[in-house]
């Protein structure tokens, strides 16, 4: 395939353009920002946009415009442009490919567009209704590509775990995903396992799965490594208070070196994570200052980027952050903050999670617990389960 792209781009060079060439030379920009280099990335999303604007201005073909957007939207441009521009391009990329007949390069935008829409924050009814709307027209059209049903299995799980919002459609990814079918151990799986893993707490899962997945593929070259990278890094500072291990210490720095030179190309998708890898690196540290000043640069971030489900991680690291070092007053505000960030992201089961967290702290004041005090904690027999499930230290219980 890179061979066939390249004859294109050379036959392009040397006759000149026609509408075929836009195809070969935005599938060409796909391969050079695969290369993960500051020029070759810069480059890719330079020579996307010239051919976006020329298929407009130019050649106008609606039959090339669904195959051309799914290959810069979905491959080049998350890495340059805003999330939520990107989806709402490959859900004009679907409606053009539909509108032509190209129902094989629509359904490509379709799973593009649902995939960059979960990251990018947005409303998850919403998304899991649009979800339902594809799958539909993909029995129709009997597409075979089973990344929609894995994308709405997540979708649900984020929801409330899958309690309503199953469908007669999500009732068989079980048994697809559990099928001999080879695809069915591929990345995709993983990834979106990864996903559901972190989200739902499963940190030991989430690690397992991200393990996977990272050692199939060269970091940071595609979405699926970028975004998986962010939750593989935040997700070690979980595992590390079992296992506190060379290894693992050394997993976030990496995860924030890469993140910073995605952050470079833009600030608007990646700052606000590389904020709150420091910051969280900065706690784990017991750099408390610095670790402050992170979390409320990420908080900030994540705002002006309209990632409302970064947001509300964000203000609940800066929870537990606060409840680590004692400050329960400043930690219930961050929980608080994390719970309306995830109820208007339309995660019933966070806001559960906070919800119980934000229980425990009341408790805790109730009965007038004492601070931290290095490693250990006086309380009453009564409090056993709330410090345990609060602060996850050790405990003398006083008689």
């Amino acid at each position: 395939f890179p061979l066939l792209v390249c004859r294109v781009v050379q036959l392009t060079m040397e006759h000149g353009i026609c509408k075929y060439s836009t195809l070969g030379l935005v599938q060409y920009a796909a391969l050079l920002c695969s290369n993960n280099a500051k020029n070759d990335i810069l480059s890719s999303s330079q020579l996307g946009k010239a051919v976006i604007s020329c298929l407009k201005n130019r050649f106008n073909s609606s039959k090339l415009q669904s195959g051309i957007y799914a290959t810069y939207y979905g491959s080049v441009a998350f890495r340059t442009e805003p999330l939520q521009l990107c989806a709402s391009m490959l859900w004009q990329g679907f409606d053009a490919g539909m509108s032509v007949g190209e129902s094989g390069t629509a359904f490509l935008n379709a799973i593009q567009h649902i995939k960059i829409a979960l990251f990018s924050g947005e409303e998850l009814s919403r998304l899991i209704d649009r979800v339902d709307y594809y799958l539909g027209l993909r029995d129709q059209h009997k597409f075979a590509n089973k990344s929609l049903l894995v994308l709405r299995d997540t979708v649900s799980m984020l929801i409330d775990k899958g309690t309503s919002s199953r469908s007669n459609i999500q009732q068989n990814t079980a048994a697809d995903e559990n099928s001999t079918d080879p695809a069915n151990n591929s990345e995709i799986v993983h990834f979106y396992r990864a996903v559901q893993a972190f989200w739902l707490g499963h940190s030991e899962r989430c690690h397992h799965y991200a393990g996977k997945m990272l050692q199939t593929n060269s970091h940071s070259r595609r979405f699926f490594d970028i975004f998986i990278m962010f939750l593989y890094g935040l997700n070690s500072f979980q595992v590390l208070k079992r296992q506190n291990t060379a290894k693992l210490r050394k997993v976030p720095m990496d995860v924030i070196a890469s993140l910073k030179t995605a952050s470079s190309h833009s600030r608007w998708n990646f700052a606000n994570k590389v904020y709150l890898l420091e910051a969280e690196n900065f706690s784990f540290l017991g750099n408390n200052e610095k670790a402050k000043a992170s979390y409320a640069a990420s908080i900030t971030s994540a705002r002006s980027s309209r990632f409302i489900h970064e947001q509300g991680l964000a203000c609940e690291c800066a929870g537990f952050h606060y409840k680590k070092i004692g400050d329960h007053s400043t930690a219930v505000t961050f929980f608080s903050q994390a719970k309306e960030c995830y109820a208007e992201w339309g995660s019933q089961t966070k806001v559960a999670n906070i919800t119980r967290q934000l229980e425990l702290l009341q408790n805790i004041s109730k009965r007038g617990i004492m601070l931290p005090s290095k490693s250990f904690e006086v309380c009453t027999k009564s409090s056993k389960r709330d410090y345990q499930e609060s602060l996850g230290t050790h405990y003398i219980f006083a008689d």
